[in-house]
């Protein structure tokens, strides 16, 4: 059977610098586990090919599968759902994270058959061979679906998937099907390499009870893992066929099992397989011993998810973090030269004008060598969802078509603060924390371009950073 799987664009533009498209590594194992069975698999990532659209009639699918997350890409997949089905008669099947957590919903759409819930390589290998031989639909675990009989529409859950227990049985994700060069995000027209081209999943789910987070639904507060073996294993494939100097570690939470993290970078070492790498890691997890077997192995960068420095509003959203805790993650960070990330959030619901001061206050003495800041939007599956209905701060769109289009903007007032507000303390948060940077930053790239042959247009592209911030 011949199978397009599809990545819609999230086609996010800022100041005239792209945000980087990331390979879709989710679309790339469900390829992988479909040409294990047989099937012909071509993959269309709108992100990276706006002229792909020929090629993809020429490939004449039987089956075209959507990825989708909460948001703008939503739009684009019903957009090319409808073209596929129009043009070439072909039924479409969506997956990922939000058609999980609102399948019924999904598959409500005209545009939508078909709906996977949660992991999708037992469900799309199962529905391709139903689809391929005429079998029932029925019988396909974690699928959901429509009959229309004279226009009445009746949608089918059947019984749920379980989790995939051995994640060490599943194929390498399909590499060859893309072109990895092509997912280098661009500045000034210049390439610029980034930290990786390349994604590993050594683990899925969450064990931890974050209130914003649609991990506690979408994995059921699970945390499952490949073994250390399969890791590097899997590292070492793309060393050899790919000749990759880094990747990312594309898990929900990397550092959950300190001793599999430990012997993971032992490997990496011990194999000599020189691969940089950057990981989340949550705050309380990090310790100095952890932090020099990760430096040993490799680490450039560790993702911490701070959210709040106001201990009330980190007890409000469940994040079982101590500020302490971040400070020493990211003072353990500066002394492995192991560089620090870290994100907020402002905006939480029952949040006040102090606790956002408390934010700005706490990244000044956190001091990161990084930053991201948002204002909170409400995503389907998370507590603080459920918070937000409840007491009536956000009314959640009833289509799934809407998703998309309020997403785009997610103008949500949700706490004290008015939004107005809200948009111009991120920005000058984000300003100041960059241009107390600046000094430092120009140094520690001039030493890296010196001793490390970091290249100019990184340097170049911090400079646009930093000059946006005195500019916005």
């Amino acid at each position: 059977m011949r199978i397009l799987l599809v990545n819609p664009t999230t086609r996010i533009y800022a100041k005239g610098l792209s945000v980087k498209a990331q390979s879709p590594l989710g679309l790339l194992c469900l390829a992988a586990v479909l040409r294990e069975d047989g099937h012909i698999v071509k993959i269309f990532d709108h992100n990276v090919e706006n002229n792909g659209l020929k090629d993809c009639f020429k490939f004449n699918p039987e089956l075209v599968g959507f990825t989708s997350f909460t948001g703008p890409m939503i739009l684009d997949g019903l957009n090319l759902s409808e073209v596929f089905r129009t043009h070439l008669e072909v039924p479409t099947v969506w997956g990922g994270v939000h058609p999980t957590l609102l399948p019924a919903q999904t598959v409500s759409d005209p545009r939508v058959d078909m709906c996977v819930v949660g992991e999708g390589e037992a469900t799309i290998v199962e529905l391709a061979d139903c689809l391929e031989n005429s079998r029932d639909l029925s019988r396909v675990k974690g699928l959901v679906w429509k009959e229309v009989n004279n226009g009445n529409v009746k949608i089918i859950e059947n019984d749920p998937r379980p989790f995939i227990r051995d994640l060490d049985s599943l194929p390498f994700p399909a590499w060859d099907l893309i072109d990895p060069e092509k997912y280098r995000a661009t500045s000034m027209g210049i390439k610029k390499s980034s930290l990786s081209l390349y994604s590993v999943q050594s683990s899925r789910g969450c064990p931890f009870q974050c209130r914003f987070c649609y991990n506690t639904i979408f994995n059921q507060q699970k945390w499952r893992f490949k073994s250390a073996e399969r890791v590097i294993e899997e590292i070492s494939y793309l060393k050899e066929k790919y000749k990759i100097e880094r990747i990312n570690f594309k898990d929900d939470n990397f550092v959950v099992k300190k001793k599999r993290v430990e012997k993971i970078c032992r490997e990496l070492y011990k194999n000599n397989l020189d691969v940089k790498f950057a990981a989340d890691c949550r705050v309380d997890l990090l310790t100095t011993q952890l932090a020099k077997f990760l430096r040993l192995g490799g680490c450039e960068q560790l993702f911490f998810g701070v959210e709040s420095g106001s201990p009330r509003i980190l007890r409000f959203i469940r994040k079982g973090i101590t500020l302490p805790q971040a400070m020493d993650a990211v003072k353990i960070c500066k002394k492995m030269k192991i560089m620090s990330s870290a994100s907020f959030v402002i905006g939480f619901p029952t949040e006040t004008m102090e606790d956002i001061k408390l934010t700005q206050a706490f990244i000044t003495r956190l001091n990161p060598d990084d930053i991201l800041l948002k204002i909170f939007v409400p995503y389907p599956g998370s507590s603080l969802f459920d918070y937000s209905v409840k007491n009536h701060l956000f009314n959640p769109p009833q289509k799934l078509e809407d998703w998309a289009l309020s997403w785009a903007n997610a103008n949500y007032q949700l706490s004290s603060v008015p939004l107005n507000m809200l948009n111009r303390l991120a920005k000058t948060m984000v300003r100041s924390f960059y241009i107390r940077k600046f000094p430092s930053k120009i140094i520690l790239f001039l030493m890296g371009l010196l001793k490390n042959r970091i290249s100019l247009h990184r340097i170049l592209f911090q400079g646009v950073k930093i000059i946006t911030a005195y500019t916005d």
